[in-house]
């Protein structure tokens, strides 16, 4: 994680997260768990907010609350800071905002949310990709390991347009004191790894699962980038990180997974997606490691947890794989910054 305007994007031309539920919980809360439940998760999104959302999957309801942001949209007087609607139940398992019905929202009781929600900024309604965790982790113990990240990071706010954004990859170590250090392009665990940069910071506790997420080297970031984590039904954690740094790491987001090593069976199955577009859909992986959007994946390459995506037509890219079924990928060949967040579903 660095600075945005320190990336070597062209090098990073196209960023696949993929998946795997892991130990067989993951297929059987998305299989039961999005009907007859309520639920609430703290979710990040991609705009750079923290959120409440809830969820009632027999009500056909949710609601959200803004409660940190980049905008102005965690002041309670604010009409970005909160919003309730109804759901429209699809076929496939997932719901759609009956005001939006393009979009999807796939929900785990007691586990992870990812779908979109519509928030007014800068007087432009946005639909905004969101990934969320119920019970998240609350102790550094806990948190402490080796994880692979992918970010996406702006060089200022945008309102939800993801204007001057750029990707990164690469890994963190996390310590059981709450002291972090961030590793791009390389392998922090390895014994012999070049960085291309690196960061180092703390990690402090706000309470609730969430975490303030400060650089301390090599300089002092902003106070306001916040971190949410949960441990997967396998034993893996996977963090999301809201940025909101102008002087470190930029607005945005990012996904950490524990760095294991990955198989091809625990990757296969469908996956509900949601993107910066205001899009939605359904993307299979198949048992041969390829997508029906026509990519490749070469797990544990170029280290564990680390995938090559290739086959698409901007050329290849990595992969992280994640504990309970997330995947984000992105794009930056597209004239408008592509940002996917998705969660397997089977």
């Amino acid at each position: 994680m660095r600075k945005v305007t320190h990336y070597i994007s062209l090098l990073i031309v196209t960023i696949l997260v993929v998946a795997c539920g892991g130990g067989g919980g993951g297929g059987t809360a998305a299989s039961g768990g999005t009907t007859g439940f309520s639920q609430t998760y703290t979710a990040s999104a991609a705009a750079g907010e923290l959120l409440t959302y809830s969820i009632d999957t027999s009500a056909l309801t949710y609601t959200y609350t803004i409660t940190k942001s980049s905008y102005g949209c965690d002041v309670v007087s604010a009409p970005c800071h909160a919003g309730t609607g109804t759901l429209i139940r699809n076929g496939d398992g997932t719901f759609s905002p009956s005001n939006s019905t393009g979009s999807k929202i796939f929900a785990l009781q007691n586990g992870l949310l990812v779908g979109s929600v519509r928030v007014l900024l800068n007087g432009t309604t946005q639909t905004i990709p969101i990934i969320g965790v119920a019970n998240p982790i609350t102790t550094t113990t806990a948190l402490a390991g080796a994880y692979n990240f992918i970010s996406l990071q702006c060089s200022g706010r945008t309102y939800g347009a993801f204007t001057g954004c750029s990707t990164s990859w690469g890994t963190v170590s996390v310590a059981s004191n709450g002291t972090y250090t961030t590793c791009a392009s390389a392998d922090i665990s390895a014994p012999s790894h070049s960085c291309a940069s690196t960061t180092s910071g703390t990690l402090t506790s706000l309470g609730g699962g969430v975490w303030q997420f400060q650089s301390t080297s090599p300089i002092l970031g902003a106070s306001s980038n916040y971190l949410l984590a949960f441990t997967a039904p396998n034993g893996q954690n996977v963090a999301v990180i809201d940025f909101n740094d102008s002087s470190v790491y930029g607005y945005g987001q990012s996904i950490m997974s524990s760095e294991v090593a990955t198989t091809t069976g625990a990757l296969v199955g469908n996956y509900a997606w949601s993107n910066d577009y205001g899009q939605s859909g359904v993307v299979t992986l198949n048992a041969n490691s390829t997508t029906s959007a026509g990519l490749t994946i070469t797990q544990n390459s170029p280290w564990n947890g680390i995938a090559t995506v290739s086959g698409g037509s901007v050329g290849p890219g990595y992969g992280i794989i994640a504990g309970n079924g997330v995947y984000v990928y992105r794009n930056p060949n597209i004239s408008t910054p592509y940002f996917e967040l998705g969660m397997r579903m089977q």
